[in-house]
C-alpha cells in the first residue's frame, strides 16, 4: 500500500493549534508559579515594595493575558480544557488570593504607620502643651 501523501500535512495542520495551545498554556502556568512565588515572600517587605510588587504583578497579569486574547483565538475550548488539566485556574486563584493578602498588607501597615504618626503628633502637641504650660506658669 502507497504512503499516503499529504496525509502527515493534513495531521500536522490540524496538531499544530493543539500544540500552539499546549505551549501558551505551558507559559501561563510558568507565568503564574513565578508571581506565586514572588508574592510568598512578601511578609518581609515595605509598603513601597508591596506596592511595587502588586504593581508588577497586575502589570504582568494583564500584559500576557492580552497577548493570549490577541493572539490565540482558535481554540477556546481546548484552552479551556487544557487550564483544568495542568490546574491553571487553581494557580490563578491563588496568585489572586496572594494579591489579595498583599493589598490587605499594604492598608494594614499603611493604617499602622498612620496611627502611630497621629499619635506621635497626639504625644508631642499633648507634650509642647504640659511643658509650656509648666514653664510658663513658673515665670508668673
Amino acid at each position: 500500500m502507497p504512503p499516503c501523501r499529504g496525509c502527515d500535512r493534513d495531521i500536522l495542520r490540524s496538531a499544530l493549534p493543539l500544540l500552539i495551545t499546549l505551549e501558551l498554556l505551558a507559559a501561563e502556568r510558568a507565568i503564574l508559579r513565578i508571581f506565586n512565588t514572588r508574592l510568598a515572600q512578601e511578609p518581609s517587605q515595605n509598603i513601597d515594595q508591596l506596592v511595587q510588587l502588586k504593581r508588577e504583578v497586575l502589570d504582568g497579569l494583564e500584559e500576557y493575558y492580552g497577548t493570549l486574547a490577541t493572539g490565540n483565538g482558535f481554540s477556546v475550548e481546548v484552552t479551556a480544557r487544557g487550564e483544568v488539566l495542568l490546574g491553571i485556574e487553581d494557580l490563578y486563584n491563588a496568585v489572586i488570593d496572594r494579591l489579595e493578602m498583599v493589598t490587605f498588607s499594604i492598608t494594614t501597615r499603611y493604617q499602622r504607620n498612620a496611627d502611630r504618626g497621629l499619635a506621635l503628633r497626639y504625644f508631642r502637641c499633648r507634650h509642647d502643651r504640659i511643658v509650656g504650660g509648666v514653664a510658663s506658669s513658673a515665670w508668673w
